[in-house]
């Protein structure tokens, strides 16, 4: 791909924002991007390009990811390439060659493995899904076995704000507090918007949640 088909992409994403917008489903968030000078309707945001790209200024070039034990760091700024396992799994064939729902000795297992492979650099925070738990304590239970079966970097996957705080605290006490996990973060939080362009109240939460933390955020693409 040369430099004129990137420009054409990128100038076709600066229209696409400005013209059809996000869906953004938070009164809070709706509120800043209009005294940024963005333009509401409804729950619909609309991006002037110019916003867009003085906000892409701000965001910093890379960030670095810690291991637990902070024995190495990998940096992600565009440059280098990281393999991280895939996440959310609802079902596992075990070693007896059985298909069956996932477990949280599951997540113990899997993060183990992941742990020993020297190929993947990232392990998730939810390698598999712990059917047996509630869904309100799932997220934070299957992160802190990942911790305690894996030394790497994670991709920490939340859901709302209330797990991304949750987790944020359960982070800085592994580090010792929260200026210690925001000087050297091992893990960054992701989200997974409802689709590219709308993003529910609990996705925004968890983003602020983040941000207000001092922690580096990933988003989904969610194509589909």
């Amino acid at each position: 791909m040369d430099d004129l088909a990137i420009r054409r992409i990128h100038d076709a994403s600066l229209e696409l924002l400005d013209r059809v917008g996000v869906f953004v489903r938070h009164e809070q968030m709706k509120a800043s991007l209009a005294a940024a000078g963005c333009r509401i309707d409804g729950d619909r945001v609309r991006m002037p390009g110019h916003f867009v790209t003085s906000m892409v200024t701000q965001v910093p070039p890379a960030f670095t990811l810690w291991s637990r034990d902070e024995t190495s760091t990998l940096t992600l700024d565009g440059r280098q390439m990281y393999a991280c396992n895939t996440g959310a799994m609802p079902n596992i064939r075990d070693l007896q060659g059985i298909i069956r729902p996932t477990r949280l000795q599951d997540v113990r297992d899997v993060t183990r493995l992941c742990d020993a492979l020297p190929n993947i650099h990232l392990v998730t925070s939810q390698p598999v899904v712990a059917q047996e738990l509630p869904a309100h304590t799932l997220i934070l239970e299957s992160l802190v076995a990942v911790v305690e079966n894996s030394a790497k970097p994670q991709w920490l996957l939340v859901t709302s704000g209330l797990e991304a705080r949750y987790a944020i605290r359960i982070g800085a006490a592994i580090r010792g507090n929260l200026a210690d996990l925001r000087q050297r973060p091992f893990f960054f939080v992701g989200v997974c918007p409802m689709s590219p362009l709308a993003y529910t109240s609990e996705v925004v939460d968890a983003i602020l949640s983040a941000a207000e933390a001092g922690l580096p955020v990933g988003i989904l693409p969610a194509p589909i």
